[in-house]
């Protein structure tokens, strides 16, 4: 799809698109550009060979993206998914903290990016304040690893905070408080106001806003803490590791439908009578196509 249309999309997006999703970043031709190059013999490659046995095979170069190639992020976040769990987590117990905002800001990120990284500025301020408060100590920090993901599972625009965080914090002698679990109201309370705080001084709303925010039944605000790792468990920081930092979208994931339902599979929609049935098939490796998207195509048979 990108080798065949993506020209035509840089020329209409001033046009169509801009408006919703903000100006065209320059980067993004760059990055385009690189991931057509990603695994390309003809781009260039190294030959592996065995050292016991006369096997040898040719590896093409890869681009080394993250979110543009599913593939080479991929790769990304399995090595770092291993440097955080042998070598950045202390073993004592950990969860995860998600935080999120509300749709009414969530626009404000689309447009400004460098909000997304002081939004992870205010998560990190709030969970040390309520690690100290409920520790009853000034002088520890906690340990926190927050991952920013702008996707939902529909591929749409939901900036949120996955965070792993340790049960508690660690004085400045490397003794450790264990802490079982965090006040969820209060730090609902906490993050929100320091997103508010954040957005007025940045002049993304006006202090209107923010009191009809308030108003609200529901505040759009959440903070989830349901998920614990025990100490020591590297295998699920692993894991939760690799999903925190995990591609907008995934290979398996990627379809072409064809005439001749390569590999097929059937998907029922309900059971009732005169449900049409449709099938569709995997992406081989760099096939590119007009048919090609990131979501399943359903086709009628």
């Amino acid at each position: 799809m990108l080798d065949q249309h993506f020209d035509t999309f840089r020329q209409v997006y001033d046009e169509r698109y801009q408006a919703k999703y903000g100006f065209w970043r320059p980067v993004i031709n760059l990055s385009v550009a690189a991931f057509l190059k990603c695994g390309d013999l003809q781009q260039g490659f190294v030959r592996i060979r065995c050292p016991a046995c006369p096997h040898a095979m040719f590896v093409a170069f890869s681009c080394k993206q993250r979110c543009t190639c599913p593939s080479c992020h991929q790769t990304r976040a399995l090595v770092t998914a291993i440097h955080v769990a042998q070598e950045v987590c202390a073993p004592v117990e950990h969860r995860q903290v998600v935080l999120t905002i509300p749709k009414r800001l969530r626009v404000h990120t689309r447009f400004d990016h460098k909000l997304l990284g002081k939004l992870s500025s205010c998560a990190w301020n709030c969970l040390k304040a309520e690690a100290g408060r409920l520790l009853g100590r000034e002088d520890v920090v906690p340990g926190m690893i927050a991952a920013i993901q702008t996707h939902g599972e529909l591929l749409h625009w939901h900036p949120h905070l996955h965070v792993l965080v340790t049960c508690g914090a660690f004085t400045s002698t490397g003794e450790f408080l264990e802490l079982k679990e965090f006040d969820l109201e209060r730090l609902e309370a906490a993050w929100q106001e320091a997103v508010f705080n954040l957005y007025l001084a940045e002049d993304k709303i006006a202090p209107e806003v923010v009191e009809n925010m308030r108003s609200w039944e529901h505040s759009g605000f959440s903070v989830d803490q349901s998920v614990r790792l025990p100490a020591g468990d590297q295998a699920r920081i692993e894991r939760l590791t690799q999903y925190m930092t995990r591609c907008p979208f995934s290979l398996s994931r990627l379809v072409k439908v064809t005439d001749t339902y390569r590999r097929r599979v059937l998907i029922w929609f309900g059971t009732m009578a005169g449900t049409p049935t449709v099938s569709y098939t995997h992406l081989r490796a760099h096939e590119t196509d007009s048919y090609l998207v990131c979501r399943r195509l359903l086709e009628k048979k």
